[in-house]
């Protein structure tokens, strides 16, 4: 404060005053003379302060390209070491750069049992491993009640970073990291899947698990395999009451294991 009782704080600068009133949705600039606005119907006669757009075919165009080359590598993987070496050497999903790690899989890769989570959750991230934190102590108690553990399971995600603030996967986002997925599950070679969550299910089984809600509990198949899809941990977490549809889809899962000699 000066000795009048003025702020003598320094002045915003103007990019700062400008960025600031675009947040608040503030983007037309004052003009040389005066408007009468009920008359003005071309769009042309406002001026906007906002960015020129960019073509309308960069994204799609740079979707196709990272789609492209994420076939291209997977394809060439012909080990799961050498597939995480691929998705790690990729950059085409922005979501990696703003990652902490890429959360490959977890468990046993010889096992025949493949668990599925869509996208990895702040704790997966932190950790680099699928099923961490409070989610992940849920996951292992669920399929301690069935005799397994994560010795005995195989573990792996859709995406294998995790999107900023942890928003939901665009159509884009799956679509790039699809082949490096399929790929994952052809060489891992499970004799059954079981995809937990709405993301999951429909990177195995399409327009079939329309709804984690129609599609849990009924087995369906992929390229052979049975698939049983289950709801997600963290959706349980937060329904509590929906468990009691997650052991009936426990139980049809040990009937299945002990079929397949498992």
């Amino acid at each position: 404060m000066n000795h009048k009782g003025l702020s003598m704080e320094p002045a915003v600068h103007p990019v700062q005053l400008l960025q600031f009133y675009a947040d608040i949705g503030v983007d037309t600039v004052v003009l040389d003379a005066p408007q009468n606005r009920l008359a003005v119907s071309a769009p042309s006669q406002v001026l906007k302060m906002a960015a020129p757009a960019a073509p309308a075919t960069a994204p799609a165009t740079g979707a196709i390209a990272a789609e492209g080359e994420a076939k291209a590598l997977a394809a060439a993987a012909e080990t799961l070491p050498a597939l995480k070496d691929a998705l790690q050497a990729f950059e085409g999903l922005p979501a990696k750069r703003t990652a902490r790690h890429t959360v490959f899989a977890d468990g046993n890769p010889e096992s025949r049992i493949l668990f599925v989570t869509d996208v990895p959750t702040a704790e997966d991230d932190r950790t680099g491993v699928p099923f961490s934190g409070p989610v992940g102590a849920l996951f292992d108690k669920m399929i301690g009640a069935i005799g397994l553990d994560r010795t005995k399971v195989y573990i792996t995600s859709v995406l294998n970073w995790r999107l900023p603030g942890g928003a939901k996967p665009a159509a884009s986002d799956i679509a790039v990291s699809l082949p490096f997925f399929h790929r994952h599950i052809a060489l891992a070679k499970p004799a059954v899947i079981i995809p937990m969550g709405a993301v999951a299910a429909q990177a195995i089984l399409g327009k079939k698990a329309k709804t984690i809600t129609r599609a849990r509990g009924k087995w369906a198949v992929y390229e052979g395999i049975p698939v049983l899809p289950m709801l997600h941990p963290e959706y349980l977490m937060a329904t509590p009451a929906q468990k009691v549809q997650a052991w009936a889809d426990l139980l049809a899962l040990k009937a299945k294991l002990a079929e397949l000699g498992l």
